[in-house]
């Protein structure tokens, strides 16, 4: 089922139309929503674009108006079987991670990747990997024992609450990620992220297993590194990846960008431009 929101958006001066989706699912539904062109544009570039951890679709709010149209499919995790036989993938933090092992497990349904700026998927030595999985199973066992309707916040006490967390977020970019990160109750309101998200993953990759899943991603790829943001703590598997990135792909960019964590979303401008040549490359469109 599809909801249009809105059609306010302009790209190059034509309209980019804003859909919410509503895709029916055992368990309730997901969510998403959709930047698309006007049908008589033409543009044939199909999207998916993953956040990251504890974010959600609104993330690309910003960027996504500064690219040259496309078809754009923003998710809420967890995803969903897309109609489309090939498209592309455009994936921030978590999002990237998500974006390499899809890439590397079904080659033939992605045309390009986009990763910004991402470690890649999260990986954690196998000597720990009993301590971690009862770490996990704890957690998940006592919070089933708790009832959680939520911590009630006042609109400035869930931005300053959102901020506080996240240091790397500009005022406006916490504006915009709580219009989708958050729901009303009894005229206050609750964040809508699920609390198991905080929870320790019962089982991790090892750094053989992640060498392994990028040394077969083999579309044409392009990783956009914040100056400010994840290489500074993960620069050696950055540069690791990037590398099995480079001999693998059949076209791989790497660039680096001023701005933190949250450059798409606090400094749009600045990513833009490197993706639009990418993705709507005459060059790129013939591999």
């Amino acid at each position: 089922m599809l909801r249009l929101v809105s059609s306010a958006l302009q790209v190059r001066g034509l309209p980019m139309m804003v859909k919410e989706l509503t895709i029916p699912v055992p368990w309730g539904h997901i969510a998403a929503k959709e930047y698309s062109n006007p049908p008589d544009t033409h543009n044939e570039h199909n999207v998916l674009a993953l956040h990251g951890w504890m974010d959600n679709a609104n993330t690309f709010d910003r960027l996504i108006p500064m690219l040259p149209g496309g078809n754009f499919v923003c998710m809420d995790f967890p995803g969903h079987e897309l109609k489309w036989e090939k498209f592309s993938i455009m994936g921030h933090s978590l999002g990237g991670g998500i974006g390499i092992l899809y890439s590397a497990t079904f080659p033939e349904k992605v045309e390009n990747l986009v990763v910004i700026d991402s470690i890649g998927p999260v990986t954690r030595k196998t000597e720990k990997f009993a301590t971690q999985l009862r770490e996990s199973i704890r957690g998940h066992l006592d919070l089933e024992e708790k009832i959680h309707n939520g911590v009630k916040y006042s609109h400035e006490q869930a931005l300053k609450r959102l901020l506080e967390g996240n240091s790397a977020l500009t005022e406006e970019s916490a504006k915009v990620l709580l219009q989708r990160g958050t729901r009303e109750v009894e005229e206050s309101l609750v964040f809508a992220r699920d609390p198991r998200l905080k929870l320790t993953s019962p089982i991790s990759l090892s750094i053989d297993h992640v060498l392994n899943v990028v040394s077969n991603v083999k579309c044409p790829t392009l990783t956009v590194l914040a100056k400010d943001g994840l290489i500074g703590q993960f620069k050696e598997q950055i540069e690791l990846f990037a590398k099995k990135l480079q001999e693998s792909c059949s076209k791989f960019i790497k660039v680096e960008v001023e701005g933190n964590h949250f450059v798409h979303l606090n400094q749009p401008e600045n990513v833009a431009p490197h993706i639009k040549n990418f993705l709507f490359s005459i060059d790129n469109a013939k591999l």
